[in-house]
């Protein structure tokens, strides 16, 4: 049988996630992330400077239900002067430690260097292009804002930015998102929710028990102009034993 040790009596488990940014300071952003299901659940918020540094200034953990460790909660202060790049997922896994929650606390970093990614402070009159150069300007600006995109992938290669010179292009791009304005709450928002269901097994086959995984990525649906409502769904066959999976920023 396949089985996972995150299922409850009732066959069913389910976690949620919610991520934000706000702009509290003239150089850094801070990140805060919410992640737990119902035994528990905590947040870890950092302040954190964005592309090219990407280095955590601070880092603050605490539980908001459940039994957490509260050593390594404590212990997550020490991500100061990390870089959220290579190996930085090692360095929330040494400071979260194996206790109560641990894969909660290395998830929610993971979150948080996601959350990093999506915002950047470039001069005012640079994120101005944004209002009137269009797509081809808005390319221009992810490309000078977040030193990981240039070359990353087609739409940011040299064959990606000729494309734009062929077809008519729109962008949801805002100049707020290159420039946002100081003391700016929520401007970008990020929501998952993660479902385990047991299900029967289909009539005419071997017996057996399955376990879909439903992933929702539920971005902030249209309160503001800065947020982008999407929805992705996959579902996925899961292998017999199923961990916290931390993935990687």
């Amino acid at each position: 049988m396949i089985t996972s040790p995150h299922l409850d009596d009732r066959g069913r488990y389910e976690r949620s996630m919610e991520g934000w940014v706000d702009n509290a300071d003239g150089d850094t952003f801070t990140h805060t992330v919410r992640i737990g299901d119902d035994r528990r659940r905590i947040e870890l918020s950092a302040v954190c400077t964005p592309s090219p540094g990407y280095e955590v200034r601070s880092a603050r953990a605490r539980a908001l239900e459940g039994d957490v460790d509260s050593i390594a909660l404590d212990r997550l202060g020490d991500l100061a002067s990390a870089r959220m790049v290579g190996g930085f997922t090692r360095r929330l896994t040494e400071l979260a430690g194996t206790g109560s929650g641990s894969a909660f606390l290395v998830e929610a970093g993971i979150e948080i260097a996601r959350l990093a990614r999506q915002v950047t402070k470039l001069a005012p009159e640079a994120a101005a292009r944004a209002l009137t150069g269009g797509a081809r300007a808005c390319w221009e600006l992810d490309n000078l804002g977040w030193i990981d995109l240039p070359n990353s992938c087609f739409t940011y290669s040299a064959k990606g930015r000729a494309l734009l010179d062929t077809r008519e292009v729109t962008s949801p791009m805002v100049a707020e998102l290159y420039h946002p304005p100081l003391g700016a709450r929520r401007l970008f928002v990020r929501r998952k929710v993660m479902r385990l269901v047991h299900t029967a097994p289909p009539p005419l086959h071997r017996p057996r028990r399955s376990l879909p995984l439903l992933l929702r990525l539920l971005l902030r649906p249209g309160a503001d102009a800065l947020a982008y409502p999407e929805a992705v769904e996959a579902s996925h066959r899961l292998l017999p034993s199923f961990p916290p999976s931390a993935g990687s920023p």
